[in-house]
């Protein structure tokens, strides 16, 4: 993933490398690993990553269509945390994310939805 000794230096940086990680269909626990990294990214540098973030959106779409129940709760909770962390520079997004996680909201655990619902939260509290 890196190339030589090279670390990351960026946001974006860091982002393409996990972004590789997750759509090369590794391992569950690979996916979810990532999925949390970049949740944390968003998160704390969800503004400078304005430029991917439908790129973004769109691969979080893939994730929670998953047969693996550990991938779509993490794929939510990553969710919430690039709501939280794009903030209002998010909002040409919104209505992307409702479409994505109207099924989560209906999901038949309750785990599912409860994650589903915390992501409509906090698209209210951001709008």
């Amino acid at each position: 993933w890196f190339s030589g000794n090279r670390c990351p230096t960026s946001p974006k940086e860091l982002y393409t490398i996990l972004k590789q990680i997750l759509s090369d269909k590794r391992s569950n626990t690979s996916r979810i690993c990532s999925l949390r990294c970049l949740g944390k990214l968003f998160n704390v540098r969800g503004v400078q990553l304005g430029s991917v973030l439908s790129d973004f959106i769109s691969l979080l779409s893939k994730q929670l269509k998953s047969s693996d129940f550990f991938v779509r709760v993490t794929a939510l909770e990553c969710l919430k945390q690039v709501i939280e962390g794009a903030s209002e520079s998010g909002n040409f997004v919104h209505t992307d994310i409702l479409k994505m996680i109207k099924s989560s909201v209906s999901d038949r655990d309750s785990n599912i939805r409860d994650n589903a619902l915390e992501c409509v939260k906090s698209l209210s509290e951001c709008s």
